[in-house]
């Protein structure tokens, strides 16, 4: 049967009820906030069986929130969880539950005296809400604030320009015979000959997608061996990088020895080093001008704020408190993982 708390449209009754119980254990393991409705500011009408503007959504005891409020509590959701809602409705649905099920023990904790009983807790709750309101007043007050004027991005771009530099870029082709480390005499014999196989069909003109379709061990999504584009300093990580970064479009290299076999690389495409114009470049410099800037601005006003409101800290006895907590589980096993 289906929870008497969860309403639904036409539509999602027609769903298996499986997906809704489903939802309803997951939400107990996953993180996060979820509703249906979801697009910021969306002057467009609720869709049909959907709460109307002012009906709650979700309903605690005397505590209700209609969709207005739900929509702008949700727009502070990182922007690929709210693409995820909005693409993905069983997602969207565990997302749901989990938001009224967090809801609804939060408010058992306080009801039963919960959170009286367990010292601490309520702090800590204040602390991670604390640092949701503090990123938000900080990116839309101080930040904000660091934005350059047209001439001050302009003197940046003179005085950075290796920001403003795109490194190349090669898009390549393998041909891969796998061979590992603990072969036999025998395997390595037959990966050598599967080489000498695939290299002579190359020489005579073969075409190399073909050939990699044909004889590589490792099949790509694109076929004919493509493995797509990779930045100069990926291409310097590979085993073979060395040997690709000197050819241009076309170039193919010998048959190389890696740890994975042997490998034969060709280049499909190659994008030569481009210095970019300041219009082109002008996102990447405004970034690395707040990035740049950003850390000495909240400082400074956090500087402000300490005479402000006349407030202070005992660094030491702060760090003393944080060492006297009694060890929490699971602190062994983190530190056994720590070099």
């Amino acid at each position: 049967m289906q929870a008497s708390w969860l309403t639904s449209t036409p539509e999602t009754s027609r769903r298996s009820l499986a997906i809704v119980s489903y939802a309803i254990v997951l939400a107990l393991v996953l993180g996060g906030w979820g509703a249906t409705a979801l697009a910021q500011g969306d002057p467009s009408p609720a869709p049909e069986g959907s709460a109307a503007a002012g009906a709650p959504i979700i309903r605690i005891g005397k505590r209700a929130i209609d969709r207005k409020e739900l929509i702008d509590e949700l727009s502070f959701l990182p922007p690929a969880t709210l693409l995820r809602l909005r693409r993905d409705d069983n997602y969207a649905r565990i997302f749901a539950v989990q938001r009224f099920q967090t809801a609804m023990f939060a408010a058992a904790a306080e009801e039963d005296g919960f959170l009286v009983r367990t010292p601490g807790l309520k702090g800590a709750a204040a602390s991670n809400s604390a640092d949701v309101v503090s990123r938000v007043y900080v990116k839309d007050t101080v930040l904000a604030k660091l934005r350059p004027s047209e001439s001050e991005l302009d003197q940046y771009y003179k005085l950075n320009r290796p920001l403003c530099v795109e490194p190349p870029r090669y898009r390549i082709a393998k041909v891969v015979i796998l061979l590992s480390p603990r072969a036999t005499d025998k395997e390595k014999d037959g990966a050598k000959e599967r080489l000498d196989a695939a290299e002579a069909r190359l020489k005579k003109g073969d075409d190399f997608a073909t050939v990699a379709d044909e004889t590589s061990d490792v099949p790509t999504r694109a076929g004919g061996g493509d493995l797509g584009w990779f930045s100069e300093k990926e291409l310097e990580q590979d085993p073979v990088g060395t040997d690709v970064k000197p050819l241009g479009a076309g170039g193919v290299t010998q048959p190389i020895r890696s740890p994975r076999g042997y490998e034969i690389v060709k280049v499909l495409e190659k994008q030569e080093r481009k210095e970019l114009s300041f219009s082109d470049c002008r996102p990447i410099l405004l970034e690395k001008f707040i990035e740049q800037y950003a850390k000495s601005a909240v400082q400074r006003r956090a500087d402000e704020l300490v005479k402000q409101m006349n407030a202070s800290l005992n660094l030491d006895a702060f760090i003393a408190a944080a060492r006297a907590v009694p060890e929490q589980p699971g602190e062994k096993e983190v530190q056994s993982a720590v070099p």
